[in-house]
């Protein structure tokens, strides 16, 4: 008898209940708990990867990923002779981040429930009658999706603009202009997003907050979508908007204006001014400002039959458990690389020779561009940023911890949107169900360019920042 979601489901509620707890527990320092939190904690995520592992394999991918990375663990851990305390560090050190992604999709319930997603599209097409205008309001429905639900908002998109995307262009040029539209409107909007995994495992990794970061992340952000917007939206081509299939009774786009606003306050103001985790402030706003939204657009029932059923089977599918468990392996690997010297005296010394060389900002935007390389050979930036944070800390590199949120952040970003094995353009060509559309096609044929431009923003961006505020 196999592991059926339901079970991985009712396994994954438990690690996040838990790690809900453990959030206050921590941040009251109440001591005497800590014990059994830990070995809890353990036994849940050491459940949850092995059970994500085993209800993820569909997807190759991510379930090769957290079968290499947790043997390679094992093993480094086993030869190394690591005492009990660095295994329970371990396997439970991206607990909250696996919390996180548990309860991501919430977002999604009252936008997708309300119709606000459809109402921003009719906003967004409203206006002009070309190619062109139409891609731009593909271009910032994306960019407010990709910020609101970050990648719950991948089939949300989706299956919100197709009919839009079928009716207006020729066939075949309506998923090229649907695909371009997300991947272009995402991708500015994932920069600035307090509510990611990338910016969560970011703000893990430097110790810095999303509030401090905000301003560097927003002009990144901008001019990544400047140039969605002016530079590559298409050609001025005249288009038929009769055709556009009418739906009646749309909601006004100000529920979904406070909600949106009243997330974003709670996660960014609420650490700073109590000492709570940042990612666990992330997970728990998540869910409650969605439930809270829900209530006040009297959309309860059919929000509160969506949760049950993401609670109960959504958690469990292979896209949540896969990636969730993958998570965990992610941590388990970089707790378990630390205990190896060697392996971080010579990347110590790469990142220290850069420094020696360029200074902090040749760094900065060197992590930018090992993510982007590794990123295009397949090499997971959910790893590659929590090992370069410990490496730059190993050797006491002095460096704003702010800094290097938004260099750490802006790399995974581009990873994650621009290389043929991001997350992003897989999901996408999957949801298309076109076999000549896939993830290559998607980044190299489609929007090479826009990632080569896109690359070069962050980079002088986060330059002219840094020189800002170190001129010297």
């Amino acid at each position: 008898m196999g592991i059926s979601p339901r079970m991985i489901s009712m396994a994954m509620l438990l690690q996040i209940l838990t790690t809900s707890i453990w959030g206050i527990v921590l941040w009251q320092r109440w001591s005497y708990l800590f014990p059994l939190f830990r070995f809890a904690l353990l036994a849940l995520c050491a459940l949850v990867l092995a059970m994500g592992f085993a209800g993820g394999l569909k997807n190759r991918v991510v379930s090769t990923t957290t079968f290499i990375l947790t043997i390679v663990s094992i093993a480094i851990l086993l030869w190394r002779r690591a005492p009990i305390d660095i295994w329970i560090d371990g396997i439970s050190s991206y607990a909250m981040l696996t919390m996180f992604m548990g309860v991501l999709h919430f977002i999604s319930f009252p936008i997708s429930i309300g119709k606000y997603n459809i109402a921003l599209l009719r906003a967004f097409t409203r206006r002009g009658d070309t190619a062109r205008a139409i891609n731009r309001g593909f271009h910032l429905m994306g960019y407010i999706i990709g910020f609101t639900a970050t990648f719950a908002g991948i089939p949300l998109f989706y299956f919100s603009v197709k009919p839009t995307a079928e009716a207006l262009f020729r066939k075949g040029e309506g998923t090229k202009a649907l695909v371009n539209g997300w991947i272009r409107g995402w991708y500015p909007g994932m920069l600035l997003t307090p509510i990611s995994v990338p910016m969560a495992i970011s703000i893990a990794a430097s110790g810095a907050a999303w509030a401090n970061a905000a301003p560097h992340l927003a002009i990144q952000s901008f001019l990544a979508l400047a140039a969605s917007l002016l530079i590559f939206a298409g050609p001025r081509e005249p288009i038929d908007k009769s055709r556009i299939p009418e739906v009646k009774e749309l909601p006004s786009l100000r529920g979904f204006v406070l909600g949106t606003a009243a997330l974003v306050a709670a996660i960014a103001s609420v650490p700073a001014l109590t000492g709570l985790h940042p990612v666990w402030c992330m997970g728990v706003f998540t869910v409650s400002v969605s439930v809270l939204w829900l209530a006040a657009i009297g959309k309860w029932g059919p929000g509160l039959e969506r949760i049950k059923t993401h609670l109960t089977e959504t958690l469990g599918s292979p896209e949540i458990s896969g990636m969730s468990a993958m998570i965990l392996a992610i941590g388990f690997f970089g707790t378990a690389i630390r205990t190896v010297p060697e392996v971080m005296a010579s990347m110590g010394k790469a990142c220290a020779s850069i420094a020696s060389a360029t200074g902090v900002l040749g760094l900065l935007i060197a992590i930018i561009l090992f993510h982007a390389i590794l990123g295009y050979v397949g090499v997971n930036p959910f790893i590659v940023a929590p090992l370069l944070a410990a490496v730059i800390r190993s050797q006491s590199i002095s460096m704003d911890p702010t800094f290097l949120m938004v260099s750490l952040l802006a790399g995974q970003v581009w990873a994650i949107a621009h290389s043929p094995f991001g997350i992003a353009p897989i999901v996408m060509a999957s949801l298309t169900k076109d076999p000549e559309v896939n993830s290559f096609k998607i980044t190299m044929r489609w929007n090479l360019l826009y990632a080569l431009v896109s690359l070069l923003i962050e980079c002088l961006a986060i330059a002219a920042a840094y020189l800002a505020f170190y001129p010297s």
